[in-house]
């Protein structure tokens, strides 16, 4: 499963890339259509790396939301993080 989260996360910072590549030559305008055409391959690769853990996308998200605001609360990270979990 490590070599397949690996993979994802590799997929996830190029689809970033991409992403970002776009709003650049955007200069801001066209951000939702943007934001529109990568959500589908987003979805996919978060169904995916719940998937290696055995959860859906929202376990995970609840999960990850948790350790972030554990390490909030113990001062490792100095943002407060926002459960996405409950917006999906």
């Amino acid at each position: 499963m490590t070599r397949q989260r690996k993979e994802i996360q590799k997929e996830m910072d190029q689809l970033m890339r991409q992403e970002e590549a776009e709003y650049e030559l955007g200069c801001g305008f066209g951000a939702e259509s943007i934001q529109e055409a990568f959500q589908p391959y987003w979805e996919e690769l978060q169904r995916k790396w719940a998937a290696t853990y055995g959860m859906t996308e929202k376990e995970l998200a609840e999960r990850v939301f948790e350790k972030q605001y554990e390490a909030y609360k113990n001062g490792r990270i100095y943002w407060e993080p926002m459960n996405m979990g409950q917006m999906m």
